[in-house]
């Protein structure tokens, strides 16, 4: 009786002295996702941060396009390039490019839009360039019209649709509605 009461207590003393020299398991505060500004030149800036899904949504700044670098007046047609390393083969075949002009009243509108009278803006792209039109239906001339436009782009990858709705089209937001993909992209207004 003795002996095991002796391995007993020796068992359990060794089993406190390792539980005691045990390191406690720290708490690391979970890290949060930085934002990465990049300058692509002309005065536009993007910022490139984590999305839903974990993938890396690109946003410029609203860019202001000034009446003098429209080319294209006394055609149908002025238009306006940004060029931007962001906007890779694969987000041109397969994810999205959003653009959102916002009018002298603040409103935002997704391109294309139709302003009225038989005007239109629109946009085309190509890898690492995003060219905005504005067009007028109505004249062939373009009457070199003395007013400041203001742009910003959204670059959306093809990882950010995966999942339950997944695909080009994303049922989770309604990209037509700029407040609606600021708020579900994490995008400053």
């Amino acid at each position: 009786m003795k002996k095991l009461l002796l391995t007993t207590t020796a068992i359990l003393l060794v089993s406190v002295s390792f539980i005691s020299c045990k390191k406690e398991k720290q708490e690391e505060p979970a890290q949060q996702e930085q934002a990465t500004t990049l300058n692509q030149g002309n005065g536009i800036m993007e910022t490139v941060q984590k999305g839903p899904n974990g993938a890396n949504v690109v946003f410029s700044n609203w860019i202001i396009v000034p009446h003098t670098a429209w080319t294209g007046y006394g055609t149908s047609t002025i238009t306006t390039e940004f060029t931007t390393s962001s906007l890779t083969d694969a987000i041109r075949d397969n994810g999205i490019v959003l653009v959102y002009y916002r009018d002298h009243s603040n409103n935002v509108r997704l391109l294309p839009y139709i302003p009225g009278d038989g005007f239109v803006f629109d946009f085309s792209i190509v890898t690492g360039k995003i060219t905005v039109k504005f067009r007028n239906l109505i004249n062939n001339i373009f009457p070199d019209v003395d007013l400041d436009r203001t742009f910003r782009y959204v670059l959306i990858p093809s990882s950010s649709f995966s999942g339950p709705g997944g695909g080009r089209i994303n049922n989770s937001v309604d990209y037509s509605d700029y407040n609606a993909v600021c708020e579900y992209y994490g995008i400053a207004k």
